[in-house]
Order: C-alpha cells, then sequence, then structure tokens
C-alpha cells in the first residue's frame, strides 16, 4: 500500500470516522463512508493505522492509504455445466470477477471471448449475458443468457426468487443446529470494530460494480420482493427436499456424518406440512427446524426479513476453531447482500476463509478464498417451460483443506499423547 493523495491536518476533534467525515465532507459524505475506509485499515492518523475508536484531537495528520489491487487469475475458459441455444450454466471459479478491469481475468471478458458456442436462434444477443452475480471471492454455478427472450425471462425469475440454489461452505467450529442460537449482537461487534478486512477477497466487498440489476445472495443489489416464511415453503420445496447431498455422497474419508436426524427435534405442527417447531432465538434472529435435518435461520438484515435454509452434511477435525470444522449446505431464501456470511457469523461459526464479517482473522486458513460454491440451481427453462436442475461436485479445495487439517490436528494430538506418558513415565521413576 502506499499513501494516497488524500491528506491534512483534522478539523474537528472525536472518534476518527466522525473526524474523518467533517475534515473530508467531499471524500465522506457519510460515516458510513468514512467508516467502510476505517475497517480496511486505510486511514492513518499520525503515521498509525486508526479504527472506529481512535480518538483524534484537532491538528493531527490524517491520510489515506492506497491498496494495491488485487489481480484475480486469467479466464481461459469456463467450464461449461450446461448449455444449449437459449442459455448456459457456467462454474465461475473463486477469485474471479464479474466486470470490470482487465477483460482476460473476468467472467464477462471469458464469455465475450468464446467462451459458448454461438446461438442460432434470430434474438441470439450480441454476446451472452450473466443474469445474477457472484462475488469475486465465491465460486459457483453462474446463469448465462444467450438469447433476448432468455435474458428477459431468466432476469425476471431471479427477481421473484423462483430460483433455487444451494452453496456449501466450510464453518469454524462444530455446528450443532439443535443447540446453537443466532445472535444479531455478533454482527454489531463486526460493525463497531475498527481493522478487519478480508485479506482473502479478491476485490472490495463493496464495490457496486455496472452490470445486471438483478438480485442474488453473493451479490450487491437488494431483493426487491418481500418474501415470507410460507413463501418459502412453497419457492424451495417443489415436490423435492431442499438439499440432495449427504456426507456419504461427498466421498471424505476425513468427514464425519452428523447424527441422524429426526422429528424429535420439535414438535410437528400438523398446519405446517410437516415442518417442526423447535427454535433456538436470541437478539432478534431465530434457528427452527424446518423438516428433520433442515433448519431455517431467521435473522433481518437491512432492516428486511432473511431467511437460509440450512442443513450440517459433516464434522471435520482441524486444530483450530475449537478442533472443529462443520460441512453446510445453505440455500438463500432471499437475496440481501453477503447473507450466506452474515448469517453463519450471527450464529457463531463464519464460513473458513471469511475475513470480513469474522470476529477475529482466526478464520484465515491457506490462501484459497473463502470457503463458499454455489452447486447446484434449479429454475424453469424459459424455452421448454421445464423444471432445470444443473449442478457440479464440491470443489477440491474443501476437501483437500479437511483432510490437510484432519492430518494436522492427528499429529498435534499423536505429540499430546506422547508428552503425557512421558510425563507419566518420569513421575513414575521418581516414586
Amino acid at each position: 500500500m502506499h499513501v494516497s493523495g488524500l491528506g491534512g491536518a483534522a478539523a474537528a476533534a472525536g472518534k476518527l470516522p466522525d473526524v474523518l467525515s467533517a475534515t473530508f465532507p467531499e471524500t465522506f459524505p457519510t460515516l458510513s463512508a468514512a467508516r467502510r475506509v476505517i475497517r480496511k485499515d486505510l486511514v492513518l492518523v499520525d503515521g498509525a493505522i486508526g479504527n472506529g475508536n481512535t480518538q483524534v484531537v484537532p491538528g493531527q495528520l490524517l491520510q489515506q492509504l492506497q491498496p494495491v489491487a488485487k489481480k484475480g487469475p486469467r479466464v481461459t475458459s469456463l467450464e461449461v455445466a450446461y448449455e444449449d441455444e437459449y442459455l448456459a450454466v457456467v462454474h465461475k471459479p473463486w477469485g474471479v470477477k464479474m466486470y470490470g478491469g482487465d477483460p482476460r481475468r473476468t467472467v464477462t471478458g471469458a464469455l465475450r471471448a468464446g467462451a459458448l458456442q454461438p446461438s442460432p436462434s434470430p434474438d441470439a444477443l450480441p454476446e451472452p449475458k450473466p443474469v445474477h452475480r457472484l462475488d469475486a471471492a465465491v465460486g459457483g454455478l453462474l446463469v448465462v443468457a444467450k438469447t433476448a427472450a432468455a435474458a428477459t425471462a431468466l432476469s425476471t425469475e431471479f427477481e421473484e426468487r423462483r430460483v433455487h440454489k444451494v452453496y456449501h461452505a466450510l464453518l469454524s467450529g462444530r455446528l450443532e443446529p439443535h443447540t446453537a442460537a443466532v445472535d444479531a449482537a455478533r454482527l454489531q461487534a463486526w460493525q463497531q470494530r475498527g481493522p478487519g478486512s478480508s485479506s482473502s477477497d479478491i476485490t472490495d466487498d463493496d464495490d457496486d460494480e455496472p452490470g445486471n440489476s438483478t438480485s442474488d445472495t453473493e451479490e450487491q443489489e437488494p431483493l426487491q420482493q418481500q418474501l415470507c416464511l410460507e413463501d418459502l415453503l412453497q419457492l424451495q420445496l417443489r415436490g423435492q427436499a431442499p438439499f440432495t447431498v449427504t456426507a456419504a455422497d461427498l466421498g471424505d474419508a476425513s468427514l464425519e456424518a452428523p447424527a441422524a436426524a429426526t422429528a424429535a427435534a420439535g414438535t410437528t405442527d400438523p398446519a405446517s406440512n410437516g415442518t417442526t417447531s423447535s427454535s433456538s432465538s436470541s437478539n432478534s434472529g431465530s434457528l427452527t427446524s424446518l423438516t428433520p435435518g433442515v433448519y431455517v435461520v431467521d435473522l433481518p438484515l437491512e432492516g428486511r426479513p432473511c431467511y437460509t435454509l440450512l442443513q450440517v452434511l459433516g464434522y471435520s477435525r482441524c486444530p483450530r476453531f475449537g478442533g472443529w470444522m462443520t460441512t453446510v449446505a445453505l440455500s438463500p431464501v432471499t437475496g440481501r447482500k453477503h447473507q450466506l456470511r452474515q448469517h453463519m457469523a450471527a450464529l457463531g461459526y463464519p464460513i473458513v476463509g471469511d475475513g470480513k464479517y469474522a470476529l477475529s482473522k482466526e478464520e484465515h486458513i491457506g490462501n484459497q478464498g473463502i470457503y463458499l460454491e454455489s452447486l447446484e440451481v434449479w429454475f424453469t427453462h424459459p424455452a421448454t417451460q421445464q423444471f432445470l436442475h444443473t449442478s457440479i461436485r464440491e470443489p477440491q479445495r474443501f476437501s483437500t483443506l479437511r483432510e490437510q487439517q484432519n492430518n494436522r490436528w492427528k499429529k498435534l494430538q499423536a505429540i499430546a499423547e506422547r508428552e503425557q506418558q512421558q510425563e507419566g513415565a518420569e513421575g513414575t521413576a521418581l516414586e
């Protein structure tokens, strides 16, 4: 990083966000804008990095750091999970931006360069168009329109939340849903702390890049249509379970399957279509058992209702996070910004690699980005009107991390056991 052209003497006294906004009102017209750069450790007070609680007095030198842009990998091609003349579903690698900058490092650049077959339809678009977005740090399935009619129909499906998606994530710690509780105070603590920008994110999380206006879970645009929990059941459970993958399907020997879920998790409500009514709530949020093994995280974000479906797939050992990581399947019902990341943090089990919402930097492991990937998508095909389901396997980096951390945990356990045996032998010799 280097110091940008912005700098000057503090014009007021008080906490850094207030002083920064008062001193440079054109650059930071709101307190939110000031807090955003402060959280990224980009403001110096007399040469030292300041945080949201730093007290400033008039005359102190304020300077803004200019971060060195992180370049994503070059995209020579895109893995195609499904394609016909109307649309395609491609796999966006983690770390790759959707738009902007070097086109050789973006999804739209790869599409423009011929990643898909040309459409023979009369209303074929000049170039394929993504109809929703994924953060650069998040990988997974991306729906792309190849014709004008498909673009309109698919955009409407996303806007009306008629698209069902499933993500896999690795969480720090062992999440036991029947004892966990949602606590919005965990997010409030993140908002109030000073430093804490994510070193794993390739791009600025708050960068609202131009492009599609369609809302998605891990994108920037808010959901336009309000949904309630009853709508969720009709939308997500179209004659099928919301989740189709089990721990056995992953084929990972280091993964311990959760105990079999039963209706005992809650009392069945005859009027709720078989759902259960048990819940654990705290501070305006709740975790409710929907069906055996499937839970609903209910925590408003941006002042509006927000729901996420959650299923625990299994547990694996890790030297950190209290000795465990949890592999989960997540399905967003609403489309708030960073919804999945915020909901997991509010549960107290942040997604591994997510330095933005974690309460400490302990969640950083390796250099493989955030462990969140979109693996399944269901929607109505705009031409055939058939329900189309596309899926990909969990990425190799997930199983690699589980295996690496499991092996490290075993080694540390073996060392601890040897030390304990040695101490016991020495104690016996002294006797």
